[in-house]
């Protein structure tokens, strides 16, 4: 079998963590046998198995053709829908119909389930979407995800899954990278009226593994995805790697059953090594102000291996 190391993805940064669950469920929908893991020790980057570099990059840009016109990046019922943060439950429940109706392999149907439920809205009526979801004010989640899918290319999926990252590109970023901790209260200028530089190759990537994330209710105001916790002001989100290949499926079931919020990861030692973890990794989420534009700081490992 095949085997290709992914430099660039780094299992440490959230960013390389969910662009390496991309590049698995996106190399499944158009092969057959494809699996992921990780490598250990001082380094952790993502191994492919099954499919070599130039095929993965060509399916990679394949995949993101059949996102044209596609329902869960807001093309539903001729208009385009630019955020998920819904104004009232019969305009969710619609996206989320739609979703489900779309005839695009089931693409749209995977996405919008990891990026907002039905019956959990803030306190100004909207939709709560994922504690995944980053932006905030005039960043629009859905509509930055249609510029990524329209202007990336197969130089900038190459990059992100072999590095280095010199992230060259002024395309919107999703603030999963590590790299975009920019919280207001340390920084000279509203993030949001601040351009970055990104790596759009991973940032698209990572919108597609963001699917293995599929949210649910967690009270009137909240929703939850596996390995969060916290506030929405200041959370955490918690996550593992492996060393055994997974396939996707494997690896949905392995994302959201093991155990990687518990309170003291050394008392389940024995059952992460039996589940083949090699690493436990944590990320505060942190939030400026009322607007809740986020970011992940600093990573933290909780439990390795060795």
């Amino acid at each position: 079998m095949t085997t290709t190391s992914l430099d660039g993805l780094d299992g440490t940064n959230p960013l390389g963590y969910l662009a390496a669950l991309g590049a698995l469920l996106v190399a499944d929908r158009m092969m057959e046998d494809v699996r992921l893991s990780w490598t250990s020790g001082f380094t952790n980057v993502a191994v492919i198995h099954g499919i070599a570099l130039s095929d993965l990059v060509r399916v990679v840009m394949e995949d993101c053709d059949r996102w044209r016109d596609s329902t869960a990046l807001g093309h539903v019922d001729g208009r385009n829908v630019d955020d998920v943060k819904f104004e009232t439950s019969d305009d969710v429940r619609g996206y989320l119909k739609a979703c489900a109706a779309a005839d695009d392999g089931g693409r749209s149907l995977a996405l919008a389930q990891a990026l907002v439920c039905e019956f959990a809205f803030d306190k100004g009526g909207k939709t709560k979407p994922s504690d995944l979801h980053f932006t905030a004010g005039k960043q629009q989640f859905l509509k930055m995800a249609r510029e990524l899918r329209d202007e990336i290319g197969a130089e900038d999926v190459e990059r992100a899954l072999v590095g280095p990252w010199s992230r060259p590109s002024t395309l919107p970023s999703f603030k999963w990278d590590i790299a975009d901790d920019r919280v207001h209260a340390v920084s000279a200028r509203k993030p949001s009226t601040e351009k970055k530089n990104t790596e759009p190759g991973a940032e698209w990537l990572a919108l597609q593994g963001l699917a293995f994330y599929g949210v649910q209710r967690a009270g009137a105001e909240r929703v939850a995805v596996s390995g969060g916790g916290g506030s929405w002001e200041r959370g955490s989100w918690r996550w593992a790697l492996w060393d055994p290949p997974l396939s996707a499926i494997s690896t949905m079931a392995f994302v959201n059953r093991i155990d990687v919020a518990v309170a003291d990861v050394t008392k389940a030692d024995a059952g992460l090594r039996m589940a083949g973890v090699t690493k436990v990794l944590s990320t505060t989420v942190m939030r400026s102000g009322k607007g809740g534009y986020g970011s992940f700081r600093p990573t933290v490992v909780l439990w390795d291996k060795d």
